[in-house]
């Protein structure tokens, strides 16, 4: 019989160079990290000196203030006229007695999805909206235009359609809201 020779010294090689490699990649993982970290911590740093500084401009501020006036005189008359435009506006605010709200919920009701409304531009009493959009589709336009007039909650006026060249329909019309009854009334 012949004798085998192993030649053991060859694995341990190929073992050493895997494990070194990956040392050297958690070292360099580590480094990188650490690296970050450091980054951030500086530039968090500098942010919140920037704040701190900010912070004590206005205390120096409001400070001077304090001392250049020390009480604030007002009329007693504006103040009450200030009080009672507020108290107006928080009730159409809160009891929702402006149309916008609807205004915008029935647009968006008979919107179709191939039209995209590029502008509204509302009157001062937000009762006329002027709707300019575009479209690939003429019948999405149609559709668009006669679902506003169907909901009974618009007047509508087609002002202006216009084809382009790149197939696109341009179209701009008024729209005047419809009260109902049952809407709340200011």
């Amino acid at each position: 019989m012949k004798p085998v020779t192993i030649n053991l010294v060859v694995k341990k090689n190929i073992w050493g160079k895997v494990s070194l490699g990956l040392v050297a990649i958690f070292v360099f993982a580590t480094l990188g990290i650490t690296l970050v970290t450091i980054y951030d911590y500086y530039a968090n740093t500098k942010v919140i000196k920037t704040y701190e500084s900010r912070l004590k401009e206005i205390n120096r501020r409001s400070a001077q203030k304090k001392i250049a006036s020390p009480e604030m005189i007002t009329d007693k008359k504006e103040h009450e006229k200030i009080k009672e435009d507020l108290n107006y506006l928080s009730t159409i605010i809160k009891k929702n007695m402006f149309p916008l709200p609807m205004v915008l919920t029935e647009i968006e009701r008979v919107k179709p999805d191939k039209i995209d409304i590029n502008e509204l531009i509302f009157s001062d009493n937000l009762k006329i909206v002027m709707i300019k959009g575009e479209s690939k589709h003429v019948g999405s336009v149609y559709r668009f235009i006669v679902g506003l007039d169907e909901s009974k909650r618009f007047h509508i006026e087609l002002s202006r359609e216009e084809f382009k060249e790149d197939k696109r329909i341009i179209f701009e019309l008024t729209a005047r809201w419809i009260s109902l009854e049952n809407d709340q009334k200011i």
